[in-house]
């Protein structure tokens, strides 16, 4: 009984396998029944050996490769403008974009014009050379703002014009910090570069030592900018020893 009834479903499923090919056989049939009638129903026929039409499609193949040839960089590149919009696979990529535009972002809080200052100044070699390889107008624009806010003394002279003490505060800061870039005049002893070349030389204490009493404006600025940032806990020492002077708890200062 199990024999038949195999048998049975053997040629039940043979007969499924030659209906399914015999129908998608019929079915190329009629769509290239269809595709040869339509092009008869228009009148195009093409006459294979005629030489007129040989050259023809000589001369259309040409044109194809003519129009095929293109050079990297060209506006109708399409490959390269798709690659160019495709997102970073690997993670190191994926890492330094995403780093980068966090950086773009937060940029015009952190490049203050004390952190530009403080890069002209320093007194590391490697850096020197970098600021002077890469200049950039933003730098002058925060040196002026910096010795507006910070070194032009708010109380002048009497007769003395403010713009004309700015200018020359400004003046002088690029003129001593050329003699430094340069290592010219007071920075031209060799013995004072082989401590800055050292990594373990901190900029404001180097120009405490060798550019405030050499300089009038650029050891100031240096010296200001390239030192260590204080936190809020210096301010609210400060602020909780002025408490205790103005509420008594201490009278004099003895």
């Amino acid at each position: 009984m199990s024999v038949l009834f195999l048998r049975f479903y053997v040629n039940i499923l043979c007969l499924l396998i030659g209906f399914v090919y015999f129908s998608e056989f019929n079915k190329e049939n009629k769509i290239d029944q269809h595709a040869k009638s339509s092009v008869s129903g228009i009148g195009f026929e093409v006459d294979e050996e005629d030489p007129k039409f040989l050259e023809d499609l000589h001369e259309s193949d040409e044109e194809e490769e003519e129009g095929d040839d293109f050079e990297v960089g060209d506006e109708y590149d399409e490959y390269q403008v798709s690659c160019q919009n495709q997102e970073p696979t690997n993670l190191t990529q994926k890492t330094v974009s995403c780093a980068t535009a966090v950086w773009e972002h937060y940029k015009p809080r952190l490049l203050t014009n004390g952190a530009r200052v403080a890069y002209l100044c320093s007194s590391n070699p490697t850096i020197i050379a970098h600021s002077e390889a890469n200049k950039d107008a933003l730098n002058h624009i925060a040196v002026e703002e910096f010795i507006k806010r910070v070194i032009l003394p708010r109380k002048l002279k009497s007769g003395e014009d403010p713009n004309v003490t700015f200018a020359k505060l400004v003046d002088k800061f690029w003129e001593e910090r050329d003699d430094f870039v340069k290592r010219r005049g007071f920075f031209s002893r060799g013995s004072i570069w082989i401590t800055a070349g050292d990594p373990n030389t901190v900029s404001y204490e180097w120009h405490k030592r060798y550019s405030v009493p050499a300089t009038e404006v650029f050891g100031l600025c240096a010296c200001l900018t390239c030192s260590l940032v204080l936190g809020c806990g210096q301010a609210e020492r400060h602020w909780k020893a002025m408490k205790a002077q103005k509420t008594g708890k201490r009278t004099n200062l003895g």
